[in-house]
């Protein structure tokens, strides 16, 4: 079995194509980790930028390692004491770069030279949309915008000196760029404190009723019974209770696991194409006659190619993420994986209750199944076409057809669930408004929790191992009939 498992590996990395494959893979692996982290906090409005605590403009990449650099500083045990520290930190750098000086250039290249008459017969007499647009036109200003308050009046934007290094400082201890407001609300301070130091989510006006978040995610679903709706809410608080009380620095963690979901999923397509022909290969040159000339040899073969297959799945799945990982430490180290999820691509950790230790560990064991099946389905194609363009377009449809499949609402979540390329979008499987599990990432077998995405690999690894028997049975079968 050893020497026939190494003849498959031989056949299929023979191919040039395999290798620049998996070069354009690895390369393009790295690239993206470098590319999401020097996008780190985009800004949309080209004049405005971030600069360091002494006024120097700096990349985006720089901007990530000082905001980093800034909460790493409050590394440790989370109390009272440091959330004081905290506020009272950001209390003193909003002394330290108030917003009372404009920046001239940028106001006079949008507004003009009279920026300031014009400010001033806005605040005097109101605003005028017409009248601002042709402004701009004749300023030669080719992005501009406004906002507009809570009663719908319109306010210019302005821009102020010390705005590139609020919009650092903002990142650092709002979680969001708020430099262009003229305060910060500090609720995800608030938030972060509930939850690391009282152990509980933060509460909430639902219909003038205070409810905790655990509340509001169990009313999601209305299928619920009370006493299942009881029981997950005493989940939910259980795994928010194993949450260590530590903080540290999440910014390399998000940037890290925010793109991990873009390379697993490029991922599943590069195995599609290096398995599509692993049982159409001897056909390809006339061999199969003379490779399957019993019934033991052939069905030894089969084994042979789905272990081949199932081992390079692995290994493509697993150095893809290994080099992502690697790329990530080089350009901004983790500091710490035993930290509780508090944000990341906008969801909030009442609806991730997990570390980013437990989170990655899961993520890999996800999409290792999600993969291997996926491959599975690959090889199936294979034994019955032998064609790789058959197996190709009929993967590719597959794997495409599952963006529409997980939107049709009609059918049950737990079904979409199952789609195995829905298992590299991982954080669909962990949080409460995710694209599969609407309402939120559990299921209930009468009045026992099972976590979807346990489920869904449970399922996967049994279709497997069937699925793998079925076609080695049939492979018993003479290959050659009289």
């Amino acid at each position: 079995m050893k020497r026939l498992i190494t003849s498959e590996f031989k056949k299929i990395f023979k191919s040039k194509a395999t290798f620049i494959l998996l070069i354009a893979l690895t390369i393009g692996s790295a690239f993206s980790i470098y590319f999401n982290v020097s996008n780190y906090s985009p800004i949309y409005d080209e004049d405005r930028s971030y600069a360091n605590l002494e006024g120097e403009k700096i990349n985006h990449i720089e901007a990530a390692k000082l905001v980093d650099d800034i909460l790493h500083g409050y590394a440790g045990e989370w109390n009272q004491e440091k959330m004081d520290q905290m506020n009272n930190d950001l209390k003193d750098f909003m002394k330290k770069y108030p917003r009372d000086e404009f920046n001239e250039t940028i106001m006079k290249k949008i507004y003009g030279k009279d920026y300031l008459d014009y400010i001033k017969d806005v605040e005097e007499n109101g605003f005028d949309e017409d009248e601002f647009r042709e402004r701009m036109d004749k300023n030669n200003v080719k992005s501009y915008g406004f906002m507009t308050d809570e009663d719908g009046k319109a306010i210019l934007n302005y821009y102020y000196k010390n705005d590139p290094i609020l919009s650092i400082i903002s990142l650092a201890y709002e979680n969001y760029d708020r430099a262009i407001f003229q305060n910060m609300s500090g609720y995800w301070r608030e938030d972060m404190n509930e939850i690391l130091q009282n152990k509980r989510s933060t509460l909430m006006n639902v219909d003038g009723k205070k409810m905790s978040i655990a509340q509001v995610m169990v009313q999601r679903d209305d299928t619920l019974s009370k006493e299942q709706q009881k029981i997950l809410i005493d989940y939910i608080q259980n795994e928010m209770d194993k949450l260590p009380s530590t903080f540290d620095s999440s910014v390399p963690n998000n940037l890290f696991m925010n793109q991990l979901q873009f390379i697993l999923l490029i991922q599943a397509f590069v195995v599609v194409v290096i398995l599509a022909n692993i049982f159409g290969i001897e056909k390809q040159y006339g061999m199969d006659v003379i490779i399957y000339p019993t019934q033991t040899t052939k069905y030894k073969i089969v084994i042979a190619k789905f272990i081949t297959g199932f081992l390079i799945t692995l290994g493509v799945l697993w150095s893809q993420i290994l080099v992502s990982l690697l790329v990530t430490y080089l350009i901004l180290p983790i500091h710490n994986w035993n930290i509780a999820v508090m944000t990341m691509g906008g969801t909030q950790i009442q609806d991730v209750i997990i570390t980013y230790a437990s989170l990655f560990i899961q993520t890999i064991l996800l999409s290792s199944v999600g993969t291997l099946a996926i491959a599975f389905i690959t090889m199936v194609l294979s034994y019955m076409t032998k064609s790789r363009f058959i197996v190709v377009i009929c993967m590719f449809v597959f794997l495409g057809m599952n963006f529409i499949f997980k939107d049709l609402s009609f059918i049950p979540s737990v079904i979409r669930a199952l789609h195995p390329y829905n298992f590299m979008n991982y954080m669909a499987y962990f949080i409460g408004n995710g694209d599969i599990s609407f309402g939120f990432p559990y299921m209930f077998i009468g009045n026992h929790i099972i976590m979807i995405r346990t489920f869904v690999i449970g399922v996967w690894i049994v279709i497997i191992l069937i699925g793998s028997y079925l076609v080695v049975r049939n492979a018993k079968k003479p290959y050659i009939e009289n």
